[in-house]
């Protein structure tokens, strides 16, 4: 078992290093995104992180398609034919 010291040291730790973010979600949903991080083996809050920065990746890809420049043009712009 910890001691104070021990939890007091902890809870400083985290205080520094992590932010806190509460959701409020549906009855159930909890359960349901608990058993889908036990089948990844992952506790429900890594599942959650790993979804969320899946999400953010993804978007970043989208954003970054062929449609659009990932750098400015150069020189002059070619006038569109009529």
């Amino acid at each position: 078992m910890a001691t104070e010291a021990q939890m007091k040291a902890t809870r400083k730790y985290r205080a520094k290093a992590y932010d806190r973010i509460e959701l409020q979600v549906p009855k159930g949903t909890r359960d349901r995104w608990r058993a889908l991080a036990e089948q990844e083996g992952k506790s429900l809050t890594a599942y959650i992180v790993s979804r969320v920065e899946g999400a953010y990746v993804h978007a970043e890809e989208i954003a970054d398609g062929p449609d659009t420049p990932s750098e400015p043009r150069k020189g002059p712009v070619e006038p569109s034919e009529p």
